[in-house]
């Protein structure tokens, strides 16, 4: 039904920048949508990102992931992305056979005024019998507002006063700014005119949980996101995941949906280089 057109891929170098963090961890080659299963659901699932105050002056990110399904799958995978700014800065796969909970945490150093976000890909592939795959996926979102106010540093996720408005206007145009510029180049890199297309991060795939994709319905929207997840699971997380010793620079992921539903297309960069993934939309019935 889905085809990821075959763009030379190679697999990259990841980089340890900044504070750009990954674990070694074994994975899995793919992460696959099947049909969804209707009685085993995730019970919870979430992604949270918090300032902790460190011992010293300095303070910490904290960030976690966990989930958990009704009912033990036979294969839980779970993979989570970390950006600052619009840049990635961590990345994270984990699976696990015959469980109901994966859980992830990790702290960083909150070393810079920044404005994080992370999305997770919670995924449970179910077998009921050799002849019955079924699956179900959810995805968890949060973001963090980070800055220094008297040499400390300080956070909300919400802004609750003027002065906390300003600072998610300026973090968020400071984002906006240097993910439209590497946006713009990767389109002009592939010949596209993003006023053919509706556009967005990767981290906004989060609120088609419960909205659907324009000109589309939920059920496929479903779908089509699930698929979705495949590509960049093999095409982004999984080079960055085995490489990383000899460094990646990226910024967060450019999704263009077509205007005609016919079509979804991943722009992002590694290290400066441009990669585009195509995936095609079927007609509905």
């Amino acid at each position: 039904m889905k085809k990821w057109l075959p763009y030379p891929i190679v697999f990259f170098a990841v980089l340890m920048i900044g504070i750009w963090y990954m674990e070694s961890l074994k994975t899995v080659p793919s992460i696959t949508y099947f049909p969804e299963n209707e009685t085993n659901q995730f019970r919870s699932a979430s992604t949270t990102l918090n300032l902790v105050p460190g011992k010293d002056s300095s303070s910490h990110i904290s960030w976690q992931t966990k989930s958990t399904t009704d009912k033990p799958a036979y294969l839980r995978q779970d993979i989570t992305f970390l950006f600052a700014n619009g840049e990635l800065r961590g990345v994270h796969s984990s699976w696990k056979q015959h469980v109901r909970t994966l859980s992830y945490g990790l702290s960083l150093p909150a070393r810079e005024d920044a404005f994080w976000q992370s999305i997770s890909l919670h995924h449970a592939e179910i077998h009921e019998s050799p002849d019955s795959i079924t699956g179900i996926q959810q995805s968890t979102a949060d973001k963090l507002y980070v800055y220094t106010d008297a040499s400390k540093e300080h956070s909300f996720h919400a802004p609750n006063s003027k002065g906390e408005k300003e600072i998610q206007t300026k973090l968020q145009h400071l984002t906006s700014q240097r993910l439209e510029s590497n946006w713009s180049e990767l389109a002009r890199h592939f010949g596209l005119q993003l006023h053919d297309y509706i556009v967005f991060g990767l981290t906004d795939l989060q609120k088609y949980e419960t909205s659907a994709l324009p000109g589309m319905g939920q059920k496929q929207t479903h779908e089509i996101v699930g698929k979705l997840w495949e590509g960049i699971y093999k095409n982004y997380l999984l080079p960055a995941v085995k490489y990383k010793q000899n460094g990646l620079t990226s910024h967060m992921p450019c999704i263009l949906l077509d205007t005609k539903n016919s079509e979804i297309i991943v722009l992002f960069d590694f290290n400066g280089k441009p990669y585009k993934l195509i995936q095609q939309i079927p007609p509905q019935n």
